[in-house]
């Protein structure tokens, strides 16, 4: 066989490889269904667990009706999993979790006026004082969402300064406003996992989606929900928890800007367990195998990009107290935006081409 008769071969070999990687339909009920099972339902059973670990501490912690410095310590250890747990699930924004405000009575933020922090402070203050009753989640679950949540249970326990140190001890009235945010807690992520359960009513939306289904008209918009909370979930935390934080953003005059969970010292822990969240819907999800089939090299890129910024989130969740804005922090920032980036350009790019699925990133979007 001659030099040009193998190379003619080879070219062959390759045109009839990428067209068949091309004429290849792209996997929407099989890719739906894998998310479904290995990645929301684990995320949620996780996090139900998490928060049932953190109600349970609560409860035991101020079983005498106050907490010591001693017994705080455990309620903090459990307060930072719950928070971890949430960040990992926080990229999930479709289902239940977006029935009866259920994520913003986890999480209210962002809190750009301070309304929030406020509420939480009136609302120890006058309980403190006697002028209100002890609350329990019944109670809890219908007043103001900014009262609910992990957000709130972090003012119970640190305060409201950037980088506090935690409480001393909690009274009467503060061991029962945060019982019952750990209740109420728990009673929403049972609730959220409860809905993505084999028998769950969203877990039959998502695995019948055709016409007639008030939610999912095809698999195709399936995918197009999970491709969008991928690429939105990856954005906010590039450009609201690394971003901002770093000064790239332009705050209005005389207003600073305020990085969730900065009063625990947890920023940094949240922005690690986001990307190994959105790390576990790429690989364990399913997404990057389906997106392998048509493009090996790109698909590779972007497991490598997810290990250099998870690379970079360790070591800035190593140095918890430490600002953003001071080396040698900052720098490991800005090498972890570059990554996140990327990760964005790729998939979405690959979704497009692959998936029939326009989902709007722009690569020249942001800094």
């Amino acid at each position: 066989m001659t030099g040009y008769t193998r190379t003619t071969m080879l070219v062959a070999l390759i045109a009839f490889t990428c067209t068949s990687a091309s004429a290849q339909t792209f996997p929407h009920a099989e890719l739906g269904r894998q998310m479904l099972e290995s990645h929301i339902r684990p995320t949620y059973r996780t996090l139900a667990a998490s928060f049932a670990k953190l109600r349970a501490t609560t409860q035991d912690v101020c079983a005498d009706g106050a907490a010591s410095s001693n017994e705080l310590d455990r309620l903090n250890i459990a307060y930072r999993n719950a928070v971890l747990s949430w960040a990992r699930a926080s990229h999930l924004r479709f289902g239940p979790v977006t029935e009866q405000n259920r994520y913003e009575r986890i999480v209210f933020w962002p809190d750009r006026k301070g309304r929030g922090r406020k509420q939480v402070r009136k609302h120890l203050r006058s309980g403190t004082e006697g002028l209100q009753p002890k609350l329990d989640s019944t109670m809890l679950s219908r007043k103001s969402v900014a009262l609910q949540g992990l957000t709130a249970l972090e003012i119970i326990l640190y305060g409201t300064r950037a980088n506090s140190k935690r409480v001393d001890k909690l009274g009467s009235f503060a061991c029962s406003y945060a019982g019952a945010i750990g209740d109420n807690l728990e009673v929403i992520a049972r609730d959220v996992s409860k809905s993505w359960d084999t028998n769950g009513t969203w877990s039959q939306r998502w695995l019948s989606a055709e016409q007639g289904n008030r939610i999912y008209l095809s698999q195709l918009e399936v995918t197009r929900e999970f491709a969008h909370s991928f690429l939105q979930g990856m954005e906010e935390l590039r450009s609201r928890h690394l971003i901002a934080p770093l000064g790239f953003v332009k705050q209005r005059l005389g207003r600073v800007y305020r990085p969730l969970f900065a009063a625990s010292g947890l920023s940094t822990t949240y922005l690690r367990g986001g990307v190994t969240g959105l790390q576990h819907m790429f690989d364990v999800g399913g997404l990057g195998k389906a997106l392998r089939q048509f493009d090996a090299l790109q698909t590779s890129t972007v497991e490598w990009q997810f290990r250099e910024a998870l690379k970079a989130a360790k070591e800035l969740d190593a140095n918890p107290m430490g600002s953003l804005t001071q080396d040698p922090t900052r720098e490991h920032a800005i090498s972890m935006g570059f990554p996140m980036k990327s990760i964005m350009f790729h998939v979405s790019g690959l979704l497009k081409q692959h998936a029939s699925l326009s989902l709007g990133f722009n690569a020249s979007d942001g800094d």
